[in-house]
């Protein structure tokens, strides 16, 4: 046993035979070996701090991703519409397609613009036209991102859920609201022709904000522009109306703009265009 805090003893002053000689060399020997392989496991864990842990317990190139909606709420109407817009977020290793199937109740008559996704394409959109004959209450819409770009990952997915409350609304007419679009329409083709022609489109028009009084929300969709509009129902000089205008495919949008009772159009900060119910 040794005791670091007591000297050792002195041996070369006992050291009288070779007997001596051999005993402290069979004890070096015996020593040697015991510090050599203490050495051997210490180093092994600090080559490998992991070699403790199970395979599988934590494994850092598990294939991970989700699927964020913007919004998961929206409401409409009997005879209306909607959109919701999701995109795909990958956190791990990750190569491939995902696959979109969406569930819905078919009288909600929503539809996927995209099946697949991927590291190019990561955005995608499901629109409603709630039918006529539409039942009101809320409504749920499934989603399922299914990964199967091999064996080992097939049937990896993830699920989100979006609500639809549909209101009694409507029917509604948008003729009131075309005369201030052409307004607009006109201005963009003049201030802003790189975003291209807004003439002789065919728009799916929808109120964006069903129930809702004093300034109206409109949105129209076509392939290529989700373009929104709303207006203070009033009368002069007090009858501005706004627009917001996103590329369908883009998860922001690109312009906002205002115009005033005396046909003032200019452009204003996206932020600044009214948002109701986080969409």
């Amino acid at each position: 046993m040794i005791y670091p805090n007591k000297p050792w003893p002195s041996y070369t002053s006992k050291l009288k035979s070779g007997r001596w000689l051999i005993m402290i060399c069979l004890l070096i020997c015996f020593l040697i070996p015991g510090c050599s392989d203490d050495n051997a496991v210490r180093n092994q864990y600090q080559a490998n701090p992991l070699s403790s842990i199970e395979p599988g317990a934590n494994d850092p190139g598990e294939l991970t991703f989700s699927i964020v909606p913007k919004y998961s709420y929206i409401r409409s109407y009997p005879g209306g519409g909607g959109i919701f817009i999701v995109r795909l977020l990958n956190t791990g290793i990750f190569m491939g397609d995902v696959n979109l199937y969406l569930r819905a109740d078919p009288s909600l008559n929503a539809s996927l613009d995209r099946n697949t996704l991927n590291s190019k394409y990561n955005i995608a959109e499901i629109t409603i036209q709630p039918s006529e004959s539409v039942e009101l209450g809320t409504y749920e819409i499934d989603l399922y991102a299914v990964y199967g770009v091999s064996p080992s990952h097939t049937g990896k997915y993830v699920k989100i859920t979006l609500e639809v409350e549909v209101m009694q609304w409507g029917p509604t007419n948008p003729s009131n609201v075309i005369s201030k679009m052409d307004d607009f329409v006109e201005w963009l083709e003049t201030e802003h022709p790189e975003l291209g022609n807004f003439s002789n489109r065919i728009w799916f028009p929808y109120m964006t904000y069903p129930q809702i009084w004093i300034v109206e929300h409109w949105t129209f969709l076509d392939e290529d522009w989700e373009f929104r509009l709303c207006y203070h129902v009033t009368i002069p000089p007090y009858d501005w109306s706004k627009i917001l205008l996103r590329r369908r495919g883009q998860w922001d949008p690109v312009l906002a703009a205002q115009r005033e009772s005396d046909g003032t159009i200019f452009e204003i900060p996206i932020s600044e265009y009214p948002i109701m119910y986080g969409y």
